[in-house]
């Protein structure tokens, strides 16, 4: 409240009453010194001219009042000779100030998209940053496994089938660990042979918990069953043998004799073309056996093997053959799940009829 008394302009206030006050005096006393001598104006009557002379008086406070105003305040006289202009100027800045706004909407949208597309950028540049992160890793292990493969030969890879073992039904707990042990002087003797070393210098790494494992589902259990051996890394000269146990259910696939594939030839074959269509069926063997279940080499995908001396004399024998004739492969022996698939060869003449 007294800070608003204190803003009041009572220097103008004054001054307006004192000429307010002042002019209306003096038409006062001019109203009536007329009034009394009955002066007359542009031949009006005494008592019009009186009254004309009240509105000139008025008249003068008013404008006496605009001139006191626009002499000691700014913006009185601003109001009073510039309004019109303020008002255009008013209206023009009310535009920019709406352009501008408009301008401004327009930038933050900008800068929001800008944000958004760095927000991506970035997180690109982090997703690009693993993935070479993950390349140079790649790239090291792959540089340290060509060391070692120029350093020190490596003797087996990761995967590779290492050794196999079956327990029969209702084994016990001696007979398990028999297995067990037998497979890692199986896995040792292999190592020695590739390393030109004895069987005794050679670790087998088997984790405790996988051990133990493989003996509590073997003790007791009514099925036959065949424990692999996988080695878990590349096997380098000097190193442990770090192998992982897997462990199969083992039943007969094949008995001996059983027929695995058939075809009849009606064409003489050359020996490119017999080696070629030979290669086929055991190609097809090997396919059949594993939709029948039999474990194949984790590293190379077969289920066994031929020697060269029986491929080639059953090659010599489709040559020297003539048509028509058919190529049997028949179980050599019983073949169970772990295999290996052993097979005979078989090529018989099949009479003609004319």
């Amino acid at each position: 409240m007294v800070n608003f008394w204190s803003e009041i302009n009572w220097q103008l206030i004054l001054s307006l009453v004192v000429i307010g006050g002042l002019v209306a005096y003096l038409g006062d006393i001019v109203g009536t010194r007329i009034g009394k001598r009955r002066i007359s104006l542009f031949g009006l009557r005494p008592r019009h001219t009186s009254s004309i002379i009240t509105v000139v008086t008025g008249i003068l406070i008013v404008a006496g009042t605009f001139v006191v105003l626009a002499a000691t305040s700014e913006t009185v006289h601003t109001a009073l000779f510039s309004m019109k202009f303020i008002q255009r100027q008013i209206s023009s800045l009310t535009e920019q100030l709406q352009e501008s706004r408009q301008e401004l909407e327009e930038l933050e949208t900008e800068r929001d998209s800008l944000r958004s597309q760095v927000d991506d950028l970035t997180a690109r540049r982090r997703s690009l940053e693993e993935e070479v992160a993950n390349l140079k890793k790649e790239a090291e292990e792959l540089r340290r496994g060509l060391e070692q493969m120029r350093e020190e030969r490596i003797l087996a890879f990761a995967g590779e089938l290492l050794g196999q073992v079956s327990v029969g039904p209702n084994a016990s707990a001696e007979e398990v660990q028999e297995a067990l042990n037998a497979l890692v002087r199986q896995v040792a003797v292999m190592a020695s042979l590739r390393i030109g070393t004895r069987p005794e210098d050679v670790t087998v790494a088997i984790p405790e918990d996988q051990w133990k494992k493989t003996t509590e589902q073997l003790v007791g259990a009514p099925e036959k069953y065949v424990i692999r051996m996988i080695a878990e890394s590349n096997l380098v000269r000097g190193d442990a043998v770090h192998g992982i146990l897997e462990l199969h259910e083992s039943r007969l696939i094949y008995r001996s004799g059983q027929e695995l594939i058939s075809h009849t030839f009606t064409e003489p074959l050359s020996r490119e073309k017999a080696e070629e269509e030979l290669l086929s069926l055991l190609q097809q063997v090997n396919s059949r056996s594993v939709a029948d279940g039999i474990l194949r080499d984790p590293l190379r995908g077969t289920v066994g093997n031929i020697s060269a001396s029986d491929f080639f004399d059953a090659v010599d024998e489709l040559v020297d053959k003539e048509p028509p004739f058919s190529v049997t492969i028949e179980a050599s022996d019983d073949i169970y799940t772990e295999g290996p698939v052993r097979v005979k060869i078989k090529v018989e003449g099949i009479p003609s009829h004319t």
